[in-house]
């Protein structure tokens, strides 16, 4: 399964319409971290095919930004039923992000 790219457009009608846990990961093209994130969030979507994983450039999209308040990338965003459940600030290895989607799946 492929990372969905999002806009601004996409972004709020995509969260409220999802039964599913919607993972976004928040990037900026520039930002080092988060190109190493992306092919984890690559695998992510492939091992978890009950989430629906998506990923938004907050430089171009700006709504987004501001509306959750980010300020710094890449911030990993967990909605379930349209509700912002939980944020993951940074980047963290592998493992550990693993574990919250899991505990998020099962929450």
């Amino acid at each position: 399964m492929k990372v969905k790219e999002l806009n601004d457009e996409s972004f709020f009608e995509t969260i409220k319409n999802s039964e599913k846990l919607v993972i976004v990961d928040c990037y900026s093209p520039k930002c080092a971290p988060c190109k190493v994130l992306e092919p984890i969030m690559e695998k992510f979507a492939d091992e978890f095919p009950d989430a629906q994983f998506y990923r938004i450039d907050v430089v171009e999209n700006y709504k987004v930004m501001k509306e959750f308040g980010i300020f710094s990338v890449p911030c990993i965003l967990f909605f379930k039923n349209g509700q912002l459940q939980s944020e993951v600030i940074g980047l963290y290895p592998e493992e550990t992000l693993r574990l919250k989607i899991k505990a998020m799946l099962e929450a």
